[in-house]
């Protein structure tokens, strides 16, 4: 996936600020090398008559502005070179108080600018509007000792992330929500200690110190790479981009005590495809919704996440770690870390979205698997040569054997690829399914009811119901139902009829036999019998579960 077709990677981060004696001012830029293009730069509101500016936006009308992709340039790095350091300053440094406190999102000329701009003051006022950074208040109650901050010229700042204007509203309110998280940190920070104003004041006098250097006044960007060495700010601003645009998530504690934690997950869930289809982020959160007890989750990598565990994390997540196997269900893992089915939902949601695992059905030897669509089967791919350093299988013959859905158990026979290796074949499909290139399959069943001159060729006409037991059970269903169970020979059983009668409302074609199996406490050996008896009005498909599908194929 080339660097063009990821929205969400970008361009830039920059640190602005106002203040009372120097009004507006870039204090930090990352990346400072400027791209090699002999666009003029812009430096003055004048210069950008062939733009429109769009601030603080909402959803609907954002998203519509089409006319700024078309007119955007093919080179965005170029096109942000195009600003002057000055004109920067003055379109991204919050001096009007009124848009503090609020999102920021400015587009023009194919560029994006998105931020969270703050005042140094009126704390309470932002924090109780968002709910998910109570902690911060919390801290503030824990640190009401901390020495008065100092007189400052500092007023306002924006931590500002510099996107392409072609990336989707639902990328650019999680930069909002990181710029405001980095935001409220500083301003944590700085009301404990003047930790942003120790740092703004080193930066402004490296730009002063630059300005006297008649050779550095045309490299601006010689001043950032100074306040790159000596900021300790500049620096975690350094790494907060490149862990953005390596990872998609973010751990680091703003002036070593304040701990932010960031998951992007437009970047998190294009990672592992190898250049296959991208995955929207609202499929893989409507997956999330869908989750239910008896699915089971496929946690890419236990020791990764044991290793980066925060300061903070909550016990619960060691029990389900603890308990972990690919071949348990949500239900089963709650019941053995001892904890609610709720709780392992929201640990399980938490992990997905990170990046951490998938959804996927537990596995065992009666689960038919089959590649993946969007499967990438280019025998030179990364993706292959990967496979074959870990397995010493070649990864486009291996796939062959999933051309047709194909059961687990099908390769445990004496002629089987991979027979007396059982955990080698669960960890083969294991890292196939980590990276898109199976999806499994489900039987669903349709009820279909035959017209009476097409029934009357399978079988003979029955005579009226006589059985007042087997009125009582069909008495709720439609005639031309109650025609078409009768005639099926395993309706002389009451006990058949009854739970068939009980299933009838899953055989829309909606619930697969795992779904069906869970919610009715059957064992997969009495629904397949019951199926069998009532084929003649039966009607089976094999199709990919929504919720599982969601993380290779974006289908929900």
């Amino acid at each position: 996936m080339s660097g063009s077709d990821q929205p969400w990677i970008p361009l830039s981060i920059m640190l602005s600020m106002y203040g009372s004696r120097i009004t507006s001012k870039l204090l930090f830029r990352y990346p400072y090398n400027k791209s090699q293009s002999d666009t003029q730069p812009l430096s003055s509101y004048k210069q950008l008559t062939s733009s429109t500016f769009h601030l603080n936006r909402q959803h609907g009308s954002v998203s519509d502005d089409s006319d700024d992709v078309k007119k955007a340039p093919r080179n965005e790095a170029e096109q942000l070179d195009s600003f002057s350091d000055e004109l920067l300053a003055t379109i991204l440094s919050p001096g009007n108080t009124k848009i503090c406190g609020k999102k920021f999102d400015l587009k023009t000329n194919g560029i994006r600018f998105v931020g969270f701009p703050l005042v140094i003051d009126q704390f309470s006022s932002v924090l109780s509007k968002f709910d998910i950074l109570e902690k911060y208040r919390q801290n503030i109650k824990e640190h009401e000792g901390c020495k008065k901050k100092e007189d400052s010229t500092l007023l306002s700042f924006n931590i500002v992330f510099v996107l392409k204007a072609v990336a989707e509203y639902t990328i650019v309110e999680k930069y909002q929500e990181l710029a405001l998280q980095l935001g409220l940190a500083l301003r944590f920070e700085e009301k404990c200690s003047d930790y942003l104003t120790h740092e703004t004041r080193l930066m402004l006098s490296v730009h002063d110190e630059m300005s006297l250097e008649s050779e550095c006044m045309a490299e601006p960007e010689h001043a950032y790479k100074t306040i790159l060495e000596k900021s300790h700010l500049a620096d975690q601003l350094h790494i907060i981009f490149n862990s953005i645009c390596q990872t998609g998530i973010l751990s680091v504690k703003v002036n070593n005590s304040t701990h932010i934690s960031f998951c992007l997950p437009h970047k998190v869930h294009n990672m592992a495809s190898y250049g296959q289809n991208t995955i929207s982020v609202s499929f893989i959160e409507k997956a999330i919704e869908k989750i239910r007890p008896y699915h089971g989750i496929l946690i890419f990598d236990k020791k990764e996440i044991w290793s980066t565990l925060p300061d903070d994390y909550t016990p619960s997540l060691t029990r389900l770690l603890t308990v972990y196997e690919p071949t348990k269900s949500l239900q089963c893992t709650a019941s053995d870390a001892d904890l609610p089915l709720t709780q392992i939902y929201t640990l399980t949601s938490q992990l997905v979205y990170w990046g951490k695992a998938c959804i996927i059905y537990p596995l065992c030897d009666s689960n038919i698997y089959v590649i993946a669509p969007s499967a990438e089967l280019n025998p030179n791919s990364e993706a292959a040569r990967s496979f074959y350093m870990r397995f010493n299988h070649d990864m486009v013959d291996v796939l062959s054997n999933f051309s047709l859905p194909v059961r687990l158990s099908d390769f445990q026979t004496p002629h089987g690829l991979f027979y007396g290796e059982e955990d080698k074949l669960a960890q083969v499909v294991f890292w196939l399914l980590q990276h898109r290139f199976l999806i499994q399959m489900h039987t669903f069943i349709y009820f279909c009811p035959v017209e009476a001159d097409q029934q009357s060729t399978m079988s003979e006409q029955k005579p009226p119901i006589q059985n007042t037991e087997t009125r009582s059970i069909i008495a709720g269903l439609p005639w031309k139902q109650r025609k078409a169970i009768m005639d099926v020979h395993a309706s002389n059983s009451a006990k058949d009829l009854r739970l068939f009668v009980n299933l009838l409302k899953y055989f829309d074609g909606n619930c697969h036999m795992e779904e069906i199996m869970y919610n009715e406490n059957l064992s997969r050996t009495q629904l397949l019998a019951l199926l069998d008896k009532f084929s003649p009005v039966l009607l089976t498909t094999s199709r990919e579960d929504s919720t599982t599908a969601a993380f290779c194929m974006g289908l929900i």
